[in-house]
């Protein structure tokens, strides 16, 4: 079983966030559900998006066995490096923490038009 949570308290993102956005959460997603669980129980993705002036805030995180060596896996994951890439085109600023799950925060300004 997976849970599945969300807040969102983002009222409009253009396109440009928009898109590279929902890629990002696709991949998140994807890697979460095929590598992060170890058993089929009590397994959790939660997704926050709120907005603090013209800041977009973002956390996602699952509660799965994490990743042992994250500056590994990002230099040689074609999915890290989408993810990376796409990060750097909407100009946010990004943090890992695998200490307990997977977690990447990352916030963006909602104005720019990167």
């Amino acid at each position: 079983l997976l849970a599945f949570s969300n807040q969102v308290e983002v009222e409009y993102l253009n396109v440009h966030h928009g898109v590279p956005l929902g890629i990002i959460f696709n991949e998140l997603i994807t890697n979460s559900i095929k590598y992060a669980f170890a058993t089929d129980y009590n397994n959790r993705i939660s997704i926050s998006a709120t907005t603090n002036q013209n800041l977009v805030n973002v956390v996602y995180e699952d509660n799965g066995i994490g990743i042992e060596d994250i500056e590994e896996a990002t230099r040689s994951s074609l999915g890290f490096t989408l993810i990376h890439s796409l990060l750097s085109q909407i100009d946010a600023n990004y943090d890992y923490d695998t200490t307990s799950g997977f977690k990447l925060s990352f916030s963006f300004r909602s104005d720019s038009n990167h």
